[in-house]
């Protein structure tokens, strides 16, 4: 199962990701879209899977050697990287902490535009002002539309009316 953290410019994604993971893998940056290529965290015993043979069309996947790598090179689309490892309890799920949707970088929405086609399961993050971003909205209802499942994360989030816009916005999609 591939979980994809998915979301906007600088709603903690990448931090979510690092704690799912429980450890710091992707550089959580206060820099505006700091992510530039998708991380896939994956059990070892996939290394040889993903690595050898071509999984992804039009995707390279490669093993990450250093963080530096994900906020770099923003030229390339066709990158994922992968860091591997040993946990028993996350063998079969896959993470991957993804570029942002609403960057003025377009490599950047084509990133997780890619996330989002190998994601099973997307965490869209985000939070009260980025919710009220109606390019957001919209790409959440296109996530609705293509996923069978969607969790949606609520970072720093105090306002009782931001849940119920979320839930008329909910309604109003369906």
């Amino acid at each position: 199962i591939f979980v994809g953290v998915q979301g906007g410019t600088n709603v903690g994604k990448s931090t979510i990701f690092n704690a799912l993971a429980g450890k710091i893998l992707s550089p959580s940056l206060v820099v505006a879209s700091a992510t530039k290529h998708p991380l896939v965290f994956a059990h070892a015993r996939w290394r040889t899977r993903f690595l050898e043979k071509p999984v992804f069309p039009g995707l390279e996947c490669r093993e990450l050697e250093d963080p530096k790598e994900l906020i770099t090179g923003a030229e390339r689309t066709d990158v994922l990287y992968f860091r591997f490892h040993d946990d028993g309890r996350l063998s079969n799920a896959a993470l991957i902490d993804s570029p942002d949707f609403d960057s003025a970088l377009e490599t950047n929405a084509e990133g997780a535009a890619k996330t989002a086609a190998i994601s099973d399961v997307t965490l869209f993050v985000t939070t009260a002002q980025k919710y009220k971003d109606r390019v957001l909205v919209d790409q959440l209802r296109r996530l609705l539309e293509l996923k069978e499942e969607v969790v949606l994360v609520f970072n720093m989030v105090e306002e009782p009316i931001v849940f119920e816009t979320l839930l008329d916005d909910l309604r109003a999609a369906r």
